[in-house]
């Protein structure tokens, strides 16, 4: 955008007094907008002589809008002099530039386009943290992923939730007695009515023990709580197995799938919204 040059106050009149008259206006003009340029008192003396040596009366305190650059100076006709100047991308936060620009539509002094940019930045602030939202989303379900990677009937205990999940699972493969049985013994089921339920060949949910281990345990010589590690090596090595791999499958394809497939989207949408503010801010 080409620069453009606004006069802010002008002087018919070389004299020094007249000159600080019409830089007081200007400055005034500015700082009612919310601009702080002109704090620094100009030489009126120096000004006041060229003005008179070159026979020129009028003068005028100008803004020059060459952006990213606002200059505040004075035109003595012939000549001009630059008196203050304000680098608006060199601000310290974005908030600050804003506020500057925001003056500058204002006073009239820029069109309220400028303003665009940053709405665009608002616009990427909101992807910005939704992006950051889903990050710490993704890394929570690639935690969940390998929690069930090598997992163990103890380590699943710790986790009421994902023992339950277990518990439903081998229910409906209709292979439940050895977690029922687990469950039990952790429950601190009396030795007798473990045997009942779970040892006795004849229970309709006798757990699957060596024969030489079930023969102790009916004959006395071993309690039935004995059993527990041989059943949980036998779950660990065929239904956590299939269990971990169906939690990780839904993981993957409806969590770490759905989320990577949104960052990428937002990625491509930030990308896109700083291309905008690029050109915006040029």
């Amino acid at each position: 955008m080409p620069e453009k040059d606004y006069e802010l106050s002008k002087v018919a009149a070389p004299a020094a007094k007249d000159l600080k008259t019409a830089f007081a206006a200007a400055r005034k003009a500015l700082a009612a907008n919310g601009i702080p340029l002109g704090k620094k008192e100009p030489n009126w003396t120096e000004i006041a002589a060229f003005m008179e040596k070159s026979k020129q009366k009028k003068a005028a305190f100008m803004l020059k809008v060459d952006w990213p650059k606002v200059v505040l100076f004075v035109d003595l006709g012939s000549a001009a002099r630059e008196l203050d100047t304000l680098q608006l991308d060199k601000q310290k936060t974005v908030d600050d530039k804003k506020a500057l620009v925001a003056g500058l539509v204002k006073g009239k002094w820029a069109e309220a386009s400028r303003l665009d940019e940053f709405k665009v930045l608002d616009s990427m602030k909101l992807v910005a943290e939704n992006i950051s939202v889903q990050r710490d989303f993704l890394a929570k379900l690639q935690a969940q992923r390998a929690f069930y990677t090598g997992l163990t009937y103890r380590k699943i205990r710790m986790a009421p939730s994902a023992l339950k999940d277990l518990e439903a699972f081998a229910k409906a493969e209709f292979n439940h007695e050895n977690t029922m049985f687990l469950a039990a013994v952790y429950a601190n089921a009396s030795n007798d009515d473990l045997i009942a339920k779970y040892i006795d060949p004849k229970s309709q949910t006798q757990i699957n023990l060596p024969g030489q281990l079930t023969k102790d345990i009916m004959d006395g010589k071993k309690q039935a709580k004995e059993a527990a590690s041989s059943i949980e090596g036998l779950i660990e090595s065929d239904l956590m197995l299939r269990f971990c791999s169906k939690k990780q499958r839904e993981i993957d394809s409806g969590g770490i799938a759905v989320v990577t497939q949104k960052l990428t989207a937002l990625g491509a949408q930030l990308r896109g919204l700083d291309d905008q503010r690029k050109k915006l801010a040029a």
